[in-house]
């Protein structure tokens, strides 16, 4: 059992390892992507961004996410929201109520936010966007200003068919969907600390798997008498 409890220190460390290694460049580069100015094409790589974000149109998912100690003792819990958003800006939404003309080149993302106070900013933009359409205001709400990170989106099927559904609804083909989504976390100092952890892990299950097996190899090719 202590072979695999070793197996499974080394698998843990290499995959912190990687993470921290990426969180770490990212963070010590300094630099932010612009939300405003952001293509399809800049969600394709994680990246650390910043911007105001003018148009949510939906909150399709929310999701239980769950820190665990030793793999099985649950130690808290957190929901997570996902949004759909435009890319459009405040102006670009203006000349499209003026003129009508849809800008080229938009396209639309994935939003996660577990923060409180970010959510409820969300939410009243998407209500200001509802009573905005409805006729009952004439004033567009105010942009929610975002700062986070690009990352993976969560893969289980219930997921993704939250998304179709939210995307088939709003009449918007996956293909004009970006790849990775933002999310409302930035790497920090803490990107370090993964690293540490991930090399004690790396040569804790490297040690106790590699240097048993030397020893046994060695003691198979000693001198016999």
């Amino acid at each position: 059992m202590s072979i695999a409890y070793k197996l499974v220190a080394l698998i843990v460390g290499i995959g912190l390892l990687v993470i921290g290694i990426n969180e770490t460049r990212i963070y010590l580069s300094g630099e932010s992507m612009d939300l405003s100015t952001a293509t399809m094409e800049d969600f394709s790589e994680k990246n650390v961004v910043e911007g105001d974000i003018a148009c949510v149109d939906t909150q399709f998912a929310v999701i239980e996410e769950k820190s665990k100690a030793l793999g099985f003792i649950t130690t808290s819990t957190k929901q997570t929201y996902y949004y759909m958003v435009e890319s459009l800006t405040s102006d670009q939404i203006n000349k499209y109520l003026e003129t009508g003309d849809y800008p080229n080149g938009a396209f639309v993302y994935v939003v996660s936010v577990s923060s409180e106070e970010l959510r409820k900013q969300f939410d009243e933009n998407i209500d200001g966007w509802n009573d905005f359409f409805d006729e009952e205001t004439e004033t567009i709400p105010e942009p929610v200003h975002f700062e986070g990170r690009l990352w993976e989106q969560p893969t289980d099927d219930d997921y993704k068919n939250f998304r179709s559904d939210a995307l088939k609804d709003m009449g918007i083909e996956d293909w004009e969907l970006a790849e990775l989504k933002a999310m409302d976390s930035r790497p920090d100092k803490t990107s370090f600390v993964l690293i540490i952890i991930g090399v004690v892990g790396l040569l804790y299950g490297a040690g106790g798997i590699i240097i048993p097996i030397m020893k046994k190899k060695k003691m198979a090719s000693g001198p016999r008498y």
